[in-house]
């Protein structure tokens, strides 16, 4: 077809989440912004255009006038970008956050954890996802790990010291209900941990 296709409201939206989807993929799903892997302010000019992304993201759905419907949330959501450690998403690790009840030394904690599994390419993590269920009124949470991926030793030999190999961490939370927030632009969503397991 010859000539510019007019831009309509859905071809911006999804062009805008490409560019989100590309962005996360360069920062390595925003992993690379954390000042424990590279030097801070390194990445401050792709994590200001992620907000403005997101930002023209809730515009867009304010403009097509979106009911906040909780329908729109039952299924599975896979992380694409965080601004924290990816494994936060979790039940588990947010419950382990509101028991500290000071920002200060649960960000301490998190990072002290991180440390101690993810030096020296110890463990990776993978996919991370969440799959909420209305009806059942659960919300299931996984992180795939790999342990040991990059134990080798360089310019000595690339055969490995130790056997790689992982699992997924899951974190069922029940009790599940969804509310608008007190200003009425959001989705708030409560549940109580169940129990947390590891499947290899």
């Amino acid at each position: 077809m010859g000539g510019r296709q007019r831009e309509t409201s859905g071809s911006s939206v999804a062009s805008i989440k490409l560019k989100v989807c590309q962005l996360a993929a360069l920062t390595d799903r925003g992993k690379l912004q954390d000042p424990l892997v590279s030097d801070e302010g390194l990445y401050a000019a792709e994590r200001e255009t992620m907000v403005s992304l997101l930002e023209l993201l809730i515009a867009k759905g304010r403009e097509r006038k979106q009911a906040m419907s909780p329908v729109l949330l039952e299924g599975e959501w896979e992380l694409v970008y965080s601004t924290k450690q990816l494994f936060r998403s979790s039940p588990f690790f947010q419950a382990i956050e509101r028991a500290y009840a000071d920002p200060t030394k649960s960000e301490l904690f998190f990072k002290l954890h991180e440390l101690q599994t993810c030096s020296w390419g110890a463990s990776q993590i993978g996919r991370v996802a969440q799959t909420i269920d209305l009806q059942a009124q659960t919300l299931l949470s996984s992180f795939d790990t790999v342990l040991f991926p990059l134990t080798t030793i360089p310019l000595i030999g690339w055969f490995k010291l130790l056997p790689t190999f992982g699992g997924r961490v899951l974190s069922l939370a029940d009790g599940l209900t969804v509310s608008e927030s007190a200003q009425g632009t959001a989705l708030r969503l409560e549940y109580a941990v169940a129990k947390t397991s590891f499947k290899r």
